[in-house]
């Protein structure tokens, strides 16, 4: 027995190594005790929090007096301003000219021709754009990272 207190094993299967449940039975104590310290003391700190608005408010706007047909008239403003107008027809404010350049004859019509103007070309960076590599070359890891 003595023997076996001196090598560190555990007696009787019972002790975990690095587990102190003294501390850890402590340690729960003291949040325990610190939660109800906080649910006595919330009144004290934070009970304006259940009162009406109107109430708090009252003391530092003594002249305010809430007027109804005030409110409503505001509410029919606003209601105006957020009221979603009617839409107005695309012709109206654009206009589409028709091409000077004609369209090219291909097997899919009108769709994926392209512009020999190279101001209306799609391709920003062309063929000249080096590629950046993969990240794992601008990490300058080891392709055994990413698995």
């Amino acid at each position: 027995m003595a023997a076996n207190a001196q090598q560190g094993a555990p007696s009787g299967g019972q002790a975990i190594p690095g587990c102190n449940f003294v501390s850890q039975d402590r340690v729960w104590r003291d949040r325990v005790q610190s939660e109800l310290d906080a649910s006595q003391q919330w009144h004290r700190n934070w009970n304006f929090l259940t009162t009406d608005y109107e109430e708090l408010v009252r003391e530092q706007f003594p002249n305010r007096n809430p007027d109804k047909s005030k409110r409503q008239t505001a509410k029919n403003k606003l209601k105006e301003l957020i009221s979603v107008r009617p839409t107005t027809p695309v012709d109206q404010y654009i206009t589409v000219l028709p091409s000077t350049k004609p369209v090219p004859r291909t097997t899919a019509g009108e769709v994926g021709w392209r512009s020999g103007d190279p101001l209306l070309s799609l391709d920003k960076y062309g063929s000249y754009a080096r590629p950046c590599g993969s990240i794992l070359k601008q990490l300058n890891w080891p392709r055994d990272a990413i698995n």
